[in-house]
């Protein structure tokens, strides 16, 4: 009786999510200073760092957000 209730413990519980903040943890600190920078010191010489630039939100916003979105959906389907 034990052996089997034991097994239908393993099999109900639930598994904890995986919580991986780090990244974006990272991502977030690297984008607040590049735009403190940009406030408070000026716009910098490459494109890639000014905020006013598109292409700052598409490297530091959107393709990372996209990542996201592309990496739960896999998990969805798997």
């Amino acid at each position: 009786m034990d052996r089997e209730e034991d097994e239908t413990l393993d099999k109900t519980a639930e598994k904890p999510k995986n919580i991986n903040f780090i990244p974006t943890l990272i991502l977030v600190s690297i984008i607040l200073l590049i735009a403190g920078m940009n406030i408070f010191v000026g716009a910098p010489r490459h494109d890639i760092f000014n905020i006013t630039d598109f292409s700052f939100w598409i490297v530091f916003i959107a393709l990372p957000l996209l990542g996201n979105v592309y990496n739960k959906v896999k998990e969805r389907e798997a």
